[in-house]
Order: C-alpha cells, then structure tokens, then sequence
C-alpha cells in the first residue's frame, strides 16, 4: 500500500476507512496470504492511531528524502498476513 490521503475537511466519515477495506479485498484475493505494508511519517501519530485500530504493526523505522532537501523519519506499519485484514473488513 502505497499511501492513503483523506482531506481534513472529510476524516472521520469513513472514506479512510473503506479505502483501506479495499486494498485489503483486492491483495487477499489476488495473493493470499502475504503481508501488506505501509510508510507513515513518524509525526503523523493520527495515522499511526488509524492503521493500529485495523492491527498494523510498527516494526520499522526509515527516512524520506523529500523534495527540497529535507529528510523525513518513518515508521513501517505492516500487517504480516493480509486475510486478517480482510477478515475484519471484507
């Protein structure tokens, strides 16, 4: 999973949340049981709360060379077996 972008003005309304339902449907479907990961921005702890509540993990930390020069630290939210996922968003 690459990212998921909700605007401010439409968090909370469930968009994040069938996105993710989604992604989770498709990988399970097309390739059983392996992981499924993302990269959140270590401040980003509203993110961090969102991917927990459907059992991510975070088992890694990294940086971003963002456009500009900055570098940006990052944590890795990985689910190891994506039909748990599934199971309990399908």
């Amino acid at each position: 999973l690459n990212n998921i972008h909700v605007s401010q003005s439409h968090q909370r309304l469930g968009i994040g949340s069938k996105l993710l339902n989604t992604c989770a449907c498709i990988c399970a479907e097309r390739y059983g049981n392996a992981g499924l990961y993302l990269w959140v921005v270590q401040t980003n702890e509203k993110a961090q709360r969102f991917y927990s509540r459907y059992g991510a993990e975070n088992l890694g930390e990294s940086t971003w060379n963002a456009p500009g020069g900055t570098v940006v630290p990052l944590y890795r939210f990985v689910w190891k077996d994506v039909q748990r996922l599934r199971s309990a968003s399908c």
